[in-house]
């Protein structure tokens, strides 16, 4: 007797394990009516939701109206620009006497699960709107902090004008190659900028074989103009640049024409592309390089009373430039 109700102990215990395991065999879509299909095609961090058809059978209640077959594809997409949304939901509904599409943007895969739940319950019953869970309140704003007397608070103020200061490498303006400091104004909107510069070049030499050895400089003022394409922290894209100014030449240590020097105005428009990186949001590093087409040729004439003499100087038909430099934000934080 003792064993046979051992065993009759141990064959109760096998059927309720049994019934347990025949009763968690079913999915969590036998929830829902026969007639509705889910497919769900997501991603390694928002994969689908194992209560996402018990959800939908939630807010579609006891008795959901279902017609006709019903599929619901989900696909979820993870966002390039995550600034304010993280994922993409895109649910299709069809049927035989229908076909809808709604796409909808989400910070979290949990806000993901919520709304495919929602939509796909209340394109089978509007009234499933109704029985949704109402949205956590938001938390309290923090308790601001008084104002110092010293210093009182004051309104941060954010411009798009920034102050720039670059160092640039010149190769054709000048003989050889040569450099020298940009000071100007960027203005930003978007992903157009738009810059006025002033620039010097250092003196240079005339080359051996000369008429006359003589120190060349140049000033000129500059209107460059990019469309520019954002990667990360980073923005690059092409330019147009407009410079207009003037070429001169010192010859006052030259033993052959004691006093004699000369200027010419040159015209350049060059060609190129412009990159920045915002180490924060007030500082910026810049780079720029430039090729640039002479409008027409500038040449410096130290002779003027001698229109045969060879020309002092001639701009290559090529000039590059190379800048390198900082970007302060007028009124950033």
């Amino acid at each position: 007797m003792p064993d046979g109700g051992r065993a009759a102990g141990l064959g109760r215990w096998t059927v309720a394990l049994w019934m347990c395991a025949w009763l968690f065999s079913f999915p969590a879509s036998a929830q829902l009516p026969s007639q509705i299909s889910i497919d769900w095609t997501g991603t390694q961090l928002c994969p689908r939701s194992l209560g996402l058809e018990a959800e939908v059978a939630r807010l579609l209640g006891p008795a959901p109206p279902v017609d006709e077959p019903t599929r619901f594809v989900a696909r979820v997409d993870e966002l390039a620009d995550r600034s304010v949304n993280y994922y993409r939901l895109s649910l299709t509904v069809s049927s035989e006497s229908r076909h809808a599409e709604r796409s909808v943007e989400l910070a979290t895969c949990s806000d993901v699960a919520d709304a495919a739940a929602l939509l796909i319950a209340s394109a089978i019953d509007p009234n499933a709107v109704l029985r949704a869970k109402p949205p956590p309140p938001p938390p309290p704003p923090p308790p601001a902090e008084p104002a110092s007397e010293a210093e009182p608070a004051r309104a941060v103020v954010t411009a798009p004008w920034s102050l720039r200061a670059l160092g640039q490498l010149d190769s054709g303006t000048l003989p050889g190659v040569t450099g020298g400091p940009i000071m100007g104004a960027l203005f930003q909107y978007d992903r157009y900028r738009a810059w006025l510069d002033a620039r010097y070049l250092f003196a240079r030499s005339t080359e051996e074989g000369k008429p006359v050895r003589c120190e060349l400089d140049s000033f000129s003022a500059a209107l460059g103009a990019a469309y520019v394409w954002p990667l990360g922290a980073f923005v690059v894209g092409p330019a147009l640049e407009a410079e207009v100014g003037r070429l001169r030449s010192d010859c006052r240590d030259s033993a052959a024409v004691q006093g004699t020097d000369a200027s010419t105005a040159m015209g350049v428009v060059s060609f190129g592309a412009v990159a920045a990186y915002a180490v924060d949001r007030r500082v910026g590093i810049e780079l720029g390089l430039f090729a640039g087409v002479p409008l027409y040729p500038a040449t410096l004439q130290v002779f003027p009373a001698d229109p045969q003499a060879e020309p002092l100087y001639t701009t290559d038909p090529i000039t590059l430039r190379l800048a390198l430099g900082l970007r302060v934000s007028l009124g950033s934080p």
